[in-house]
């Protein structure tokens, strides 16, 4: 059995009862399993903390394991041998007891992605002489967990101040990419110290809503941003927008069911913007945003207002979903360009791509606002059917066109 190779997954480990029966595995043998999966699956069935930490010190790995995942764990403490592998991948989930990710966790030089799952409350210990901490982690999940960092800048003397301050030599997840924050009640963390970080994802994070955006201001890497089911609280809106502002590599923008998000429109550099189930948005706030090509709107009310100057110098694709479309103010004419003021003509200049997908309520469009467009979809869309044919009159460029399920 120590030729076992590549993954094995352990189950139903409520049923071991000490550390003697879980030793019998012979784990430590197996040189050639790489990913280990060690599950308690009935964590109702009574087993005592004390009794599982034991069962888990007996299930140590051979030093060559990569991957540990560690679910319905209640111990207390992590086992002895954790910082003894070579570990590149740790998953830990609904491992309710474990409190504390030890300092050697943070010195192992493979480490490259860390998820914590499930976890009511767990904090990360830093050591102040360690120069460098999880030099070679580039992912960082975290779930359904409270997390909060000890032993960092420990002269603060509150926790929210962590958010802002930066020791000096010391570096703490140098080379971190990829940040995932989901239904978390509280983060305190290191944020300035996120340098390298290019990707960060926040879904339904109350813990995250006094912090946003304060927390992006020194993401200087950041080129991905995606935040669902957040409500920045109201402050000053022009430091929020000197906050955001010197985000010189993001490039992609994603929110979601969120309030008060109006100030993540003012980063000049963002190229890809998608805005779904959110307040009323204005085509024409988002037109200094000079280097956008994709918009993407879904489920909310979309306006354009008359009398604007150029907008979208670079837009090529435009995409809106089940949105109500209302252009104020403007012309109830759609069949002349002479019906729309000069100005507004050169909205789009580079607009080919126009999707309107399941638009019932449609008030006020110009179509000569799109007079360079090369492709157009119009799907499912009722509030565009007095509309069609005539509207497709002035769009000489157009090579493909998709209409479907309009009025015969």
């Amino acid at each position: 059995m120590n030729e076992l190779r590549g993954a094995l997954s352990i189950e139903g480990l409520e049923n071991i009862d000490s550390r003697k029966e879980a030793m019998k595995g012979n784990l430590k043998e197996k040189c050639h399993i790489k990913d280990l999966d060690i599950c308690w699956t009935d964590t109702g069935h009574g087993c005592k903390h004390d009794v599982q930490e034991e069962v888990l010190e007996g299930l140590q790995p051979h030093h060559n394991l990569e991957q540990l995942r560690i679910k319905g764990y209640a111990g207390f403490k992590p086992p002895t041998w954790l910082m003894t592998l070579a570990l590149q991948r740790i998953e830990l989930n609904k491992c309710k007891n474990w409190k504390n990710l030890p300092v050697g966790l943070g010195l192992l030089p493979s480490l490259q992605e860390l998820n914590l799952i499930d976890i009511e409350s767990i904090t990360i210990e830093f050591d102040d002489s360690v120069t460098e901490m999880f030099p070679s982690l580039r992912w960082l999940q975290l779930r359904k967990a409270t997390l909060s960092f000890e032993g960092l800048l420990s002269s603060s003397s509150s926790t929210s101040s962590s958010l802002t301050r930066t020791p000096g030599p010391r570096k703490l997840f140098p080379r971190l990419q990829h940040l995932i924050v989901e239904e978390c009640n509280g983060v305190n963390g290191p944020w300035p110290l996120l340098s390298a970080l290019e990707t960060l994802k926040i879904n339904a994070c109350p813990g995250l809503q006094c912090h946003v955006p304060k927390c992006l201001q020194s993401l200087n890497s950041l080129t991905s941003l995606e935040i669902k089911g957040l409500k920045i609280e109201a402050t000053d809106t022009g430091v929020q927008q000197q906050q955001v502002c010197h985000l010189p590599k993001l490039r992609v923008i994603e929110i979601e069911c969120c309030q008060n998000m109006a100030v993540l429109f003012r980063v000049p550099s963002v190229e890809n913007l998608s805005i779904s189930k959110c307040s009323p948005v204005s085509l024409s706030a988002l037109g200094h945003l000079s280097f956008l090509t994709y918009i993407s709107l879904q489920e909310m009310e979309v306006t354009m207002e008359d009398q604007i100057t150029p907008l979208f110098p670079s837009l090529h694709t435009l995409e809106l979903k089940k949105a109500s479309l209302i252009f104020q103010n403007m012309s109830s004419s759609s069949s002349s360009s002479l019906s729309v003021p000069t100005q507004n003509l050169y909205c789009f200049p580079r607009l080919t791509t126009l999707r309107i997908l399941e638009c019932h309520e449609v008030n006020g469009l110009q179509w000569p606002l799109f007079s360079v467009l090369t492709e157009l979809c119009i799907r499912n869309s009722l509030g565009l059917d007095d509309q069609l044919p005539g509207c497709l009159n002035g769009l000489s460029s157009l090579s493909r066109l998709e209409l479907t399920g309009g009025k015969d």
